[in-house]
């Protein structure tokens, strides 16, 4: 949950457990402290890398995802884009990044986010889409042309909020998840190699824990903009 005591947590146990090796899926605050582990543990971190983490990465860049949506939604005629997010702050590099790419491109973008402890009472199991379904209403007077969530479960609130106010615009997210191919959804996304990066991370660890010679390895995904139907022309838009 991106809690700085249950991170201290994680580290002060693995020291002790002392695992084959060590798989991170979200950008770490004590990056000394990780620095150290990996010497000792084979390490390597999935997504978004912070600054002078020193282990083995398979990144993803979050400023190109953002763009290439932002391409996407400008091509479709979009200018005015609401851009939905979860808590920001300097720590969470994905969120920022999406935001930044997004707006490299389409620079009459505005981000809507709630503070971490307004967030935090949202239920756990549907925080995003809480998230995305409650700033999307406080906001509909102002009629954006689209809508960018920060990740899928996000997007899926927007669409939800927009169908109960009967207003059809583009809506699309990150991530790329399963439902967002559903057939009722059709949720425009941008996919980065979930499956594939876990598969090349565990990969990379087993190559590590049976070679004596270490070394530190690189890789960044291309992300992949899959169109679908929740994103269309901006004339079509206006005219429902």
């Amino acid at each position: 949950m991106r809690k700085d005591d249950l991170e201290k947590h994680a580290l002060s146990n693995l020291k002790l457990l002392k695992p084959c090796g060590i798989i991170l899926l979200y950008p770490p605050k004590f990056v000394d402290e990780w620095n150290a582990l990996s010497k000792q543990i084979p390490c390597i971190i999935i997504g978004d890398k912070p600054k002078n983490l020193d282990c083995d990465s398979i990144e993803l860049n979050s400023f190109k995802c953002g763009k290439l949506l932002g391409n996407h939604l400008k091509q479709l005629g979009h200018k005015k884009i609401a851009y939905i997010s979860s808590p920001l702050d300097t720590t969470e590099i994905g969120r920022n990044e999406r935001y930044e790419g997004v707006k490299s491109v389409l620079s009459n973008t505005q981000v809507f986010f709630n503070s971490s402890k307004q967030f935090e009472l949202y239920p756990i199991e549907k925080r995003e889409y809480e998230n995305g379904y409650r700033l999307t209403k406080q906001i509909l007077s102002d009629k954006y042309d689209a809508y960018i969530g920060n990740n899928d479960m996000t997007a899926l609130g927007i669409l939800a909020c927009l169908k109960d106010h009967n207003i059809k615009t583009s809506v699309a997210g990150f991530d790329n998840i399963p439902e967002a191919d559903f057939p009722q959804i059709q949720l425009t996304s941008v996919d980065h190699g979930a499956c594939e990066k876990g598969k090349e991370a565990v990969d990379i660890l087993l190559e590590q824990t049976k070679s004596e010679r270490k070394r530190i390895v690189h890789m960044e995904y291309e992300p992949q903009l899959i169109i679908r139907l929740s994103t269309f022309n901006r004339k079509k838009s206006s005219s429902q």
